[in-house]
């Protein structure tokens, strides 16, 4: 019996969804306080993360009020995502709070097994090219470049929600019917 023969992955992914798939993504309503909790599991109090976002302190605890009208816009939100390191945040808020968003892009339960392998793939393969120069910063046991250290962390985390996105998929393959 011969092997079979297969064919090498191509070096650059295929292109991607329009939508992210990530861990946190799922289409159960997302609040005010959520913002607030997202801030908390980063460990970050609200002064420094006023101060990450560029806003002041009193914005941005009107914006994890729930009792205060003051809405962050979009991009205020993608920065949260950013400085909490918490993937699928921006995405959970405007399919919570943008109409027009939930109108275009479909809920993160409809996607497939396929758009999940391919956005773990693309993850993979951004993160490649960290792994030989993290060799090199980690020789000392430590990581040196601070802002490196945060582009890492983010890449990771943007993997690691993939890989969670792929697994749930995997998983619910292996459920009975």
């Amino acid at each position: 019996m011969y092997a079979q023969e297969t064919q090498p992955l191509p070096l650059t992914p295929p292109p991607l969804p329009l939508y992210p798939i990530q861990e946190a993504i799922n289409t159960a309503e997302i609040t005010k306080s959520d913002l607030r909790k997202a801030r908390e599991a980063a460990n970050l109090p609200r002064w420094r993360a006023a101060q990450e976002l560029a806003v002041s302190e009193d914005t941005l605890k009107r914006w994890e009020d729930p009792t205060e009208k003051a809405m962050p816009t979009s991009t205020d939100v993608s920065r949260m995502e950013k400085a909490y390191g918490a993937p699928g945040l921006w995405h959970s808020w405007m399919y919570s709070n943008d109409e027009g968003f939930r109108d275009h892009i479909p809920p993160a339960d409809v996607m497939t097994l396929q758009s999940s392998v391919l956005q773990y793939y693309s993850e993979q393969s951004e993160m490649l090219p960290h792994l030989a120069q993290l060799i090199r910063e980690a020789v000392d046991g430590k990581v040196d470049d601070r802002a490196y250290l945060r582009q890492l962390i983010q890449q990771l985390s943007e993997l690691l929600g993939a890989g969670h996105a792929l697994m749930i998929n995997l998983r619910e393959q292996d459920t009975p019917a």
